[in-house]
């Protein structure tokens, strides 16, 4: 087993702001800092009362959140789409993606220039929850996966859910 290390429940709540809110993470992320400051209460708990209002899932207010590293072979879908197009929920990514690079290269497949580009700095990790052994269900985060896979590389630093909420 890779080796995981538990993230504290606030910098899960940033991670999770700033990939679901992308541009607006920034100034959603300033006026919390601001309230806080006015208000006297732990910028903490005002993320956990704003992921609360806005994502009613209690594993969001879980800490049993995890980084480790997982093979990208062993991540599967846990969603029927990608951005529009329907993709096999509970199957691997790689087994979907093998037939897909030629609509990547053509551009025909959804964010195919993210997919083909190459990154600098660390990519934010995709949110999983591993369901039986060895299988990571990619709950947010696919394209990362997939840009993962159309470069060939592995391991996939996630975010893993060990806790017993729903997801």
């Amino acid at each position: 087993m890779t080796q995981e290390n538990r993230l504290s429940i606030e910098d899960f709540h940033r991670h999770f702001l700033c990939t679901h809110l992308k541009g607006a993470a920034k100034a959603v992320l300033t006026q919390l800092k601001q309230d806080a400051d006015e208000s006297g209460t732990l910028l903490s708990a005002l993320m956990a009362q704003y992921i609360k209002s806005k994502y009613p899932q209690p594993a969001f207010r879980d800490d049993n959140w995890f980084r480790r590293e997982v093979p990208l072979d062993a991540c599967y879908f846990a969603h029927t789409d990608f951005r529009g197009y329907t993709v096999p929920k509970d199957q691997r990514f790689v087994d979907f993606m093998t037939n897909k690079h030629r609509e990547i290269e053509a551009g025909t497949f959804p964010c195919s220039s993210e997919i083909r580009a190459q990154w600098s700095g660390p990519m934010p990790e995709p949110l999983v929850q591993e369901r039986g052994a060895e299988r990571y269900y990619i709950l947010d985060g696919q394209l990362r996966v997939i840009r993962h896979w159309f470069h060939n590389v592995s391991p996939v630093p996630v975010l893993i859910y060990t806790g017993q909420c729903s997801v």
